[in-house]
């Protein structure tokens, strides 16, 4: 995928997650719920919901999700890593290959 395209897919995602942030408001008003309206923040706003009603699926779904989201990104810096070490060994130069600061 193209750097545009992320960037596309970055803003849409973007968009969607305030729609659904704005349905959580509206609920909360239409429902005259007592709590906090967060602007801005949709799994704060969740979460503050989620209390409100006495559960933790949500909060310990996004616990999973986070620790899911470093460990993928460990695995990407290692692939990177590798691939740029395995590069330079086919390269044979030392002169091409930098080093990583």
């Amino acid at each position: 995928m193209n750097v545009l395209g992320q960037l596309g897919s970055a803003i849409q995602s973007s968009l969607f997650i305030q729609s659904e942030l704005k349905k959580a408001h509206a609920f909360i008003q239409k429902h005259d719920l007592p709590v906090e309206q967060v602007e801005n923040d949709f799994h704060k706003q969740i979460i503050v919901l989620e209390q409100y009603a006495g559960t933790r699926a949500f909060q310990r779904g996004l616990a999973k999700y986070k620790v899911i989201n470093v460990i993928l990104m460990i695995i990407s810096v290692i692939i990177l890593l590798a691939g740029h070490f395995q590069s330079c060994g086919q390269m044979r130069t030392e002169s091409n290959c930098r080093r990583l600061a």
